[in-house]
């Protein structure tokens, strides 16, 4: 995959995590509201998977950032030759392991 293509794959990530994110926001909102315990299992198990999901996505971001700044990445992992340097986003900014 080349430089482009690794941006592209990094700006649709990024927007699914945002979205996802929100996502998670409103499932906490109406759990929090929910008077119903069958109500309140359901959310309760779409908030795990969704932050499950949420994890995950910051992970491939973080690879995808390693991959377009291959001399900011940790010994042992490789990315392609000519890695640009600019970044809109910085890794500590992407990985949020429980949203708040």
């Amino acid at each position: 995959m080349n430089q482009d293509q690794l941006r592209r794959k990094h700006a649709d990530v990024q927007q699914q995590y945002e979205e996802l994110r929100e996502k998670i926001a409103e499932l906490q909102q109406a759990y929090a509201v929910a008077t119903e315990n069958t109500e309140r299992a359901t959310l309760k198990q779409q908030i795990a998977a969704a932050e499950v999901a949420h994890v995950q996505m910051a992970q491939e971001l973080a690879t995808i950032e390693q991959q377009l700044h291959p001399d900011d990445a940790p010994p042992g992992i490789t990315a392609p030759a000519g890695g640009d340097t600019d970044t809109d986003i910085e890794v500590e900014t992407l990985i949020e392991l429980q949203p708040k």
